[in-house]
């Protein structure tokens, strides 16, 4: 028996040593994995990519339904499901999420039609993370976790467990919910301790804050004579989506308008035009405004050389010694004869 409890305090001392959450820490990483039996997800930090501590594990046995998922959405279960278990800790800070399914490296940036993956994406919008790939041999401390089953009976399904919170975000205001993200937002905090500051402000300070308000906990900036809601970075695309993609694909001019009914931040038409740009349904079903280009139509042969000549540039190319980078090309119509002048 001593021989055992030496040996179990050895283990429970030496690495690995599971370490306090530290909001602070200059490396956060989320490791996850799925087999078709449970979902697991690790939270690590450090110093550094080579100094990573355990912080918090979890794990959760898959329903009947869900353990005949394809593997890609298992992993993708397991991520959704590992973000919104520990929310408290990864709001309002810059993580990295590691996964051996190399197709979820693409998530942020291929849209779905899908209400249940639709209603992850309100999940994931409010975190500011990166999806990156690690082969399966490098993941066995979360996969290890992935193939461990306890006892539960009827364990609630992932899908239950986003419905339920989302529902709650719904009952809050659309102020209340602005306050709650702002408070976790850097910038935003920093712009709310500038207004609060009973000091001398410094002139850079001064014009930080400028067309700033801060009413009831809730930081404003005026546009057009209007107080608007400041919106964190985490929000931005979720208000996007739901003025444009919801509010009937508009344009630019039109999606902005809706926006700043209520909301403001920065750089916000070069984002709304960015996101309209790659915006699937209206690439396959808008036609372009104004009229069409038509049709180009043989051009018939002259009846001598040089009857009717073609005329075109080419460039820019390499810079010529004579500082020329750009081709006149003249082409006969009738000889094909062709001559070039810088």
């Amino acid at each position: 028996q001593e021989d055992a409890f030496v040996a179990l305090r050895e283990a429970l001392c030496n690495e690995p040593v599971v370490k306090m959450y530290d909001p602070n820490a200059a490396v956060t990483q989320v490791h996850t994995d799925a087999s078709s039996h449970a979902l697991s997800g690790v939270l690590l930090q450090g110093s550094s990519t080579t100094s990573l501590h355990m912080v918090y594990a979890v794990s959760k046995k898959t329903t009947s339904a869900e353990s005949k998922y394809h593997s890609s959405r298992l992993e993708l279960y397991a991520i959704i499901w590992t973000l919104n278990r520990l929310r408290q800790f990864l709001l309002g800070i810059q993580f990295v999420v590691f996964t051996d399914c190399q197709a979820l490296v693409y998530l942020n940036i291929h849209k779905t039609n899908k209400p249940q993956i639709a209603r992850w994406f309100e999940v994931l919008h409010e975190f500011d993370f990166e999806i990156k790939y690690r082969p399966g041999s490098r993941m066995a401390h979360v996969d290890a976790l992935s193939r461990a089953i306890d006892d539960e009976k009827d364990p609630t399904s992932v899908d239950a467990e986003v419905t339920e919170r989302l529902e709650v975000c719904v009952a809050l205001t659309k102020e209340e919910r602005v306050r709650f993200m702002q408070q976790v937002d850097e910038n935003s905090r920093k712009l709310i301790r500038l207004l609060e500051c009973e000091g001398k402000l410094t002139k850079t300070e001064q014009n930080e804050i400028k067309d700033y308000e801060l009413s009831s906990g809730i930081l404003y900036r005026r546009y057009k004579g209007r107080p608007l809601l400041v919106i964190p970075k985490s929000m931005r695309k979720g208000i996007v989506i739901e003025a444009h993609d919801h509010g009937g694909h508009f344009s630019t001019d039109r999606t902005v308008a809706r926006i700043t009914a209520d909301y403001w931040f920065s750089c916000l038409r070069r984002y709304v035009r960015q996101h309209i740009s790659m915006c699937i349904d209206c690439l396959t079903h808008k036609r372009p405004a104004g009229k069409r280009p038509g049709l180009l139509n043989p051009i018939p042969p002259g009846k001598r050389p040089f009857q009717i000549v073609h005329v075109d540039h080419l460039g820019p190319f390499e810079t010529a010694t004579s500082n020329n980078k750009y081709l006149l090309v003249l082409a006969d119509n009738l000889t094909k004869y062709v001559h070039l002048y810088p």
